[in-house]
């Protein structure tokens, strides 16, 4: 389940959700000729930092609907950024080395967990309203579940990757 990713989308968006989030600036490094992390997730809108770690050169790009682009050559010390401005999966490589690739699930939200390694997760501060429950692991066929939060509710929501 260290892959898996959980995110929720608004039924009928009237407001933007307000959630705690984590701190810090989302980046991709590029360390010993891979993506690290493998799987990073972002609010549409956030920028991300690829960093070139490595002694060799890469030239990082997608060809993803979602974003598209290509950040041509660049070495060791240096960085590129790419905006995500809307959401959806965006699969990332590497022009120099085939075996390199990553993904990026830009989410609508900042309503969003990777599941622990027993596959649990909790999103906390949601308000009440109705929900579409997504989950994606890069193995398995996306889910969504529709699920409506009563104000002061704990909900608990038991959803099984490749059913």
């Amino acid at each position: 389940m260290a892959d898996a990713v959980v995110y929720l989308e608004e039924a009928s968006p009237r407001r933007e959700l307000r959630v705690p989030t984590a701190q810090g600036s989302p980046r991709l490094d590029l360390r010993g000729e891979a993506f690290r992390p493998r799987i990073l997730v972002v609010p549409v809108g956030t920028s991300v930092e690829f960093a070139n770690h490595d002694t060799l050169f890469h030239d990082i790009f997608s060809v993803s609907p979602a974003k598209p682009f290509d950040l041509g050559r660049y070495g060791r010390g240096r960085s590129r950024r790419v905006t995500f401005d809307k959401p959806g999966l965006v699969n990332v490589y590497c022009k120099l080395h085939p075996s390199m690739a990553a993904y990026i699930v830009v989410v609508p939200n900042r309503a969003f967990a990777r599941p622990d390694s027993s596959g649990r997760f909790v999103l906390r501060g949601l308000p009440k309203g109705h929900y579409v429950v997504n989950a994606w692991h890069p193995d398995f066929p996306a889910i969504r579940r529709e699920v409506t939060v009563q104000e002061g509710e704990t909900l608990e929501l038991v959803i099984t990757l490749g059913s």
